[in-house]
């Protein structure tokens, strides 16, 4: 069995193992300033998930720069059943500009 859904902050399939994986693209015009692990971050963007995880799960982040302005995606901040934070990264500091990530959630939904 398989639940599949979509909503405006992204899409998100549930499985009857219990197994949850929740994909968005999401852009934002943010600069990108903040030193970080020896490279540059933006500041934090908001990711709420289409459906919520079980609460106390281990949930799995993954993202990727989408248009070249930035060079990868982090996140930061408490993730939570709900929702999470992401930055977009660069070699470099970079003034404010759309950055555009594809991002996956993945843990369980009971």
């Amino acid at each position: 069995m398989i639940e599949r859904g979509a909503k405006a902050n992204g899409d998100y399939v549930r499985f009857a193992d219990g197994t949850q994986i929740c994909t968005s693209t999401q852009s934002a015009s943010t600069a990108i300033r903040t030193g970080y692990l020896g490279c540059f971050r933006s500041a934090a963007q908001p990711w709420v998930f289409p459906a919520s995880f079980a609460p106390g799960t281990d949930i799995s982040l993954t993202g990727s720069a989408l248009n070249g302005t930035s060079m990868g995606v982090v996140f930061q901040g408490t993730t939570s059943a709900n929702q999470t934070g992401w930055n977009a990264t660069a070699i470099t500091t970079q003034s404010a500009a759309i950055r555009s990530v594809s991002l996956m959630a993945t843990g369980r939904w009971f």
